[in-house]
């Protein structure tokens, strides 16, 4: 064989081996476009998981901040409501009244308010006071609530104080519930619950009630 034909038949052999062994890579750069085509598409999924998840919190969030708003309406609402029950003339009971008798006009208030009894934790009447330098005696109630919602507060507060009897809502101090929520038995919590209000915010709550009585001092 000549050096010419020797050559070219090396070179030919180094090409059919350059050949061969790009034909054994296109089987590689395949399978590397397969791991990149997949890789992306995990990646385009994640994205679009990841932005439901930022909307849901975005959407919680905006949920959280409008109770919250509806919340500092309705205090705004009872401190204007507690203002003017205040500035009424006052009205003075003609007889005191019973532990008996202080326990039912709570329990119905309870049941007009829609507030479960469950959440009622104490009610304390109090020996009454005279108040100084008149015809009247003060007598207090202490009562303390559990894991009630500003609704059910405000509507109790109404449903307590009745002016013609002399009786009102005094002191109010209300502390975030430390007990679990108790499931509701009254329509008006059920039907809250299925508008998607289940979680509001809940209190206890401990309130003075005081009622006026009149007891003209004997000057005789």
């Amino acid at each position: 064989m000549l050096p010419n034909e020797r050559s070219r038949a090396e070179y030919g052999g180094v090409f059919v081996t350059r050949a061969e062994s790009t034909r054994k890579r296109i089987p590689q750069t395949s399978q590397v476009t397969s791991i990149s085509n997949w890789l992306w598409g995990c990646g385009v999924l994640a994205s679009f998981f990841l932005t439901i998840w930022l909307w849901n919190r975005y959407h919680d969030a905006r949920r959280a901040a409008s109770q919250t708003q509806n919340d500092v309406r309705q205090v705004r609402r009872w401190q204007q409501d507690i203002e003017r029950a205040r500035q009424r003339p006052r009205m003075a009971s003609a007889s005191r009244e019973t532990q008996d008798s202080v326990a039912r006009q709570v329990n119905n208030a309870l049941t007009q308010a829609e507030v479960d009894a469950r959440k009622l934790l104490a009610i304390d009447p109090q020996p009454a006071i005279r108040v100084p330098r008149s015809d009247y005696e003060e007598a207090l109630t202490l009562i303390r609530l559990r894991n009630l919602t500003l609704k059910e507060i405000l509507s109790l507060c109404d449903r307590l104080t009745i002016p013609e009897e002399g009786m009102n809502v005094r002191d109010l101090s209300l502390t975030p519930a430390q007990n679990g929520a108790i499931s509701g038995t009254f329509p008006s919590e059920r039907r809250n619950a299925s508008l998607g209000d289940a979680n509001p915010e809940r209190w206890d709550v401990r309130m003075t009630l005081t009622r006026l009585i009149f007891s003209p001092i004997s000057r005789s």
